[in-house]
């Protein structure tokens, strides 16, 4: 289930982000979300990967936050050959992430499978969910 995210802390985000164009200006999680939240705690970390998250997979916009696990921080954008490195690299470390959690609900599946039967997760037409 996705999290209601606030528009405006989205543009709030975006906003702010502008002031970090480029590997060379980052920002750090801790920072921005200080910034965004008034406080720097786990739960607003979350918010702000959630944030983050939905403003990167919006297809509407040429806003790409990068985040730079290698060196730390956030950044936005950019084109230096740094830059655009820096961003191969995060959809790479991005999609093996997605391909482990992938990898992980298919064992899910195969164990639930074995434990309470197939009709748990596949119910015939009209039966309904059992769980």
């Amino acid at each position: 289930m996705k999290p209601e995210i606030d528009p405006q802390v989205l543009q709030t985000v975006k906003a702010v982000m502008l002031r970090h164009i480029g590997s060379a200006n980052r920002i750090s999680y801790g920072s921005l979300t200080a910034h965004i939240y008034g406080r720097d705690t786990d739960n607003n970390r979350r918010k702000l990967r959630a944030v983050i998250s939905d403003i990167n997979s919006d297809i509407t916009n040429e806003v790409v936050i990068c985040s730079d696990r290698t060196d730390g921080g956030l950044f936005m954008n950019g084109s230096s050959d740094e830059d655009i490195q820096k961003h191969v690299q995060f959809i790479g470390e991005e999609e093996s992430q997605a391909m482990s959690t992938l990898q992980k609900i298919h064992a899910y599946k195969i164990k639930i499978n074995r434990l309470y039967g197939s009709e748990v997760l596949n119910p015939l037409p009209g039966q309904g969910r059992l769980l």
